[in-house]
């Protein structure tokens, strides 16, 4: 065989439990054996659980969050909205790729794992301490866990281009009820018309006739842009696409003539839509039923996509976490929870009855109250913006709030 052979490029993997690999040469050559390999940008394991994989465009992840670091802090830097596009675009994309091959079931390690990548860059997105929850976060600025987001490109990928069905319990469409994907014709059809093919007399009065194709078009232009319709009469099946009144109008009339169908396949958006309604389910789910972050939870019993408009105060108030003494206390990094004005140092205390930001004082609610006061407080600007100026005190004047 007069087949090149670079023993230094030449491996193999070897798909087995077997402690022990065989011996392979190839023309006199040792043919060393590998745990893993690179494949169009995929790294394939020997145990084939994709924690080789998951790691190596996770170290890439870290990467970058220790490069957004350098353009971006908590107080200074791009705004919160760019890095959390930075975060959607260029992160998450570099995350997905090749999901459909290792994403479609992760199993609870490869959940965990990308959690841990994930997880860096929410705090960097909210400027929020380190303790504060991963699922509160993900829920305050509409970014599913990670491992939901790349299951529905998995999913997608799988159904739609790789016309793979998916189980029944995510979606009922098949692969052969979504639209492919129209390839461009070379030249114009107009170009090949011959007097004996296509006919632009008016043939209305011909309509029943089955042994001809009878196709009605109209078009209108009005101030918000141009509307085009068609009908189609043919072996007394009609299919339509209604645009207007004159192709609304053939399409009733031709009810007599034989029975409505339509041939029009599902279209991208339509499949996507479903998708992400079953991963918003599944989320909506493992929140409501999660056992951290339940201070939001009862602020936002739901979550969305669409992020919040809240800043890094907003998130510390809310969540709780720091620098309030009862969190310190409650963390061991203080041996009192009490504010230094002798009131114990929560943020409903800094917020309705502390001395020292009486400046931004609200009307402090009934204990029975509580959650509904903190509800219209996260949904009403004017006391947001006390907040902030609440926050933003006591993080500048730390001394003044510890206990004496």
């Amino acid at each position: 065989m007069n087949l090149p052979f670079q023993q230094k490029k030449t491996n193999y993997i070897l798909f087995s439990k077997t402690v022990r690999s065989p011996k392979i040469t190839w023309n006199g050559y040792k043919i060393n054996r590998v745990k893993s390999f690179k494949y169009l940008g995929i790294h394939v394991d020997d145990l084939l659980n994709w924690l080789e994989h998951i790691n190596k465009q996770g170290e890439k992840a870290i990467k970058m969050q220790q490069n957004l670091k350098r353009i971006a802090g908590g107080n200074w830097g791009i705004s919160q909205i760019h890095i959390w596009t930075l975060y959607k675009t260029v992160i998450e994309r570099m995350l997905a790729h090749g999901s459909s091959a290792w994403c479609l079931n992760p199993t609870f390690k490869m959940k965990r794992k990308l959690s841990s990548f994930q997880r860096p860059f929410l705090l960097h997105i909210s400027g929020a301490y380190r303790t504060t929850p991963t699922a509160a976060l993900q829920t305050i600025f509409g970014i599913p866990s990670l491992h939901m987001q790349l299951q529905f490109e998995a999913r997608f990928t799988s159904i739609y281009r790789l016309r793979i069905p998916l189980p029944p319990f995510i979606t009922d469409t098949q692969p052969h009820d979504l639209e492919m994907k129209a390839t461009s014709w070379s030249t114009h059809p107009s170009e090949h018309l011959k007097p004996n093919q296509i006919s632009f007399e008016d043939r209305e009065t011909y309509i029943a006739r089955k042994d001809i194709i009878n196709i009605f078009t109209d078009g209108s232009k009005i101030e918000h842009g141009v509307g085009a319709a068609f009908c189609v009469l043919t072996n007394d099946i009609w299919a339509c696409n209604i645009g207007n009144e004159r192709a609304d109008r053939l399409a009733k009339d031709a009810t007599q003539y034989g029975q409505p169908s339509s041939h029009t396949k599902l279209p991208k958006p339509h499949i996507k839509g479903l998708l992400r309604k079953r991963i918003l389910e599944e989320w909506k789910t493992l929140w409501k039923n999660g056992d951290t972050g339940r201070k939001i939870y009862n602020i936002m019993p739901s979550v969305s996509f669409r992020p919040t408009n809240w800043i890094r105060e907003d998130v510390i108030f809310f969540s709780q976490h720091r620098p309030f003494p009862a969190y310190l206390k409650r963390f061991h990094l203080s041996d009192s929870d009490y504010c230094s004005c002798g009131g114990i140092g929560m943020a409903l205390h800094y917020a309705t009855e502390c001395i020292y930001t009486a400046s931004w004082d609200m009307r402090k609610p009934a204990p029975n109250f509580e959650q509904e006061w903190l509800k219209r407080v996260a949904n009403t600007l004017v006391s947001r913006l006390k907040i902030h100026g609440i926050i933003k005190f006591i993080s500048e004047n730390r001394d003044l709030f510890r206990p004496p």
